[in-house]
């Protein structure tokens, strides 16, 4: 018994110094200042030639390694074609400082070692105007409800008047699912998902309101809709009529209505929609970014835990999978209970809900309220 003992407190020190150090560590990351080496050809033996080549060498990797640390490795790879095409390329306004530490010449190349800083307000606008999401966990989860009228004249493609019959995806949808996935949204995949509390038959209409289409988000725990239509009409002009509107609080994010000739090529409709989408998302990332001023906390008890990957792969479920979720903090111990402090944007009944709707939890566990109020994961 003594040796369970030791064992369930050798485990909750190991826990409390893995989050500690993963804490401090996270911060010591998070500095601007980044060290790279610049690399130049020597040509002719031309040496100023080959330190300006390193130099611009080394302007573009610090850049390429401030992003990497902002974005995270996913981030780099949702907005890849953003970044090399959009951000990198004439990018050396946003360097603050640049101090060159140590210069070696060899016989056909000069390498230097730098110190740069970047200025973080300026990055972060030219990344906020990229519709590159810079502020953290933003996973946010995005319904689409676009009519798609670019088939067959006079039958638009509306899959919530029959959500159970019409699960394929149109053409406008699987655009908009990709481009927003790309920009590092969460789209919702309603073919593999069904709201819990089944569907409601009044919305079952082609035409909806503003509010209606927020019940339907709600219904999919999405934190945004996106609806409207896409149409092409008689005189071949393709015309995209959308809107972004926050669920929770069903305000208006942004809006995009432009109509472009159709050439009869599939990246015709591709074009028109990356183009609203350009439009669309730097607002949406602006209003979320003035929601994460306001938070709310709240303590989460965890009970049935065994192992330290447990407890670990659980915070970074949080943390990466839950949208909103800005920090997890331990609060205080027990032997068999491990109380956390959740830092999240938004209510806890919506928090409830999105831990209950993700498939990705790391191991099957109960969600609910226990008898003295707190939100509590069980595991099973």
């Amino acid at each position: 018994m003594q040796t369970l003992k030791n064992k369930k407190i050798l485990f909750l020190i190991s826990f409390f110094t893995l989050i500690f150090s993963t804490s401090f560590s996270y911060g010591a990351d998070n500095k601007s200042s980044i060290l790279v080496v610049g690399s130049g050809a020597i040509i002719k033996e031309n040496l100023a030639d080959a330190r300006r080549l390193a130099i611009s060498d080394a302007h573009a990797k610090g850049i390429e390694a401030y992003l990497e640390r902002s974005l995270g490795s996913q981030g780099m790879v949702n907005n890849f074609k953003t970044i090399i095409n959009e951000i990198i390329p004439g990018s050396t306004d946003v360097i603050q400082n640049f101090h060159i530490l140590a210069e070696d010449a060899g016989a056909r190349a000069l390498k230097i070692l730098v110190s740069i800083t970047v200025n973080e307000k300026l990055m972060e606008e030219r990344l906020l105007n990229a519709g590159i999401i810079t502020f953290e966990n933003t996973s946010l989860r995005t319904l689409f409800l676009v009519a798609d009228n670019t088939g067959t004249p006079g039958q638009p493609y509306i899959w919530w008047d029959d959500p159970e019959n019409k699960i394929n995806l149109s053409g406008s949808e699987l655009i908009l699912y990709r481009f927003f996935q790309e920009r590092g949204f969460d789209p919702v995949y309603r073919v593999n998902y069904m709201p819990e509390s089944g569907y409601n038959p009044e919305l079952f209409k082609a035409e909806l309101t503003d509010e209606e289409a927020v019940l339907w988000g709600e219904l999919f725990l999405a934190d945004l809709v996106v609806t409207g239509r896409v149409d092409k009409d008689s005189s071949n002009a393709l015309i995209a009529d959308i809107k972004a509107i926050q669920v929770e609080n069903r305000e208006t994010l942004g809006t995009y209505l432009h109509e472009q000739p159709y050439s009869a090529d599939e990246a015709d409709l591709e074009n028109l929609l990356a183009d609203g989408v350009s439009v669309l998302v730097p607002s949406i990332i602006r209003s979320f970014k003035k929601s994460e001023e306001t938070l709310i906390s709240f303590d989460l008890a965890i009970k049935g835990l065994t192992s330290l990957r447990q407890v670990t792969g659980f915070i970074s479920f949080l943390k990466e999978k839950i949208g909103g979720v800005i920090a997890v903090l331990p609060s205080r111990i027990s032997t068999d209970v491990i109380m956390v402090t959740v830092e999240y944007t938004g209510e806890r009944k919506t928090f409830i809900e999105k831990i209950r709707a993700n498939n990705e939890m790391p191991f099957a566990a109960q969600v609910g309220i226990d008898e003295e109020g707190y939100l509590t994961v069980t595991a099973l």
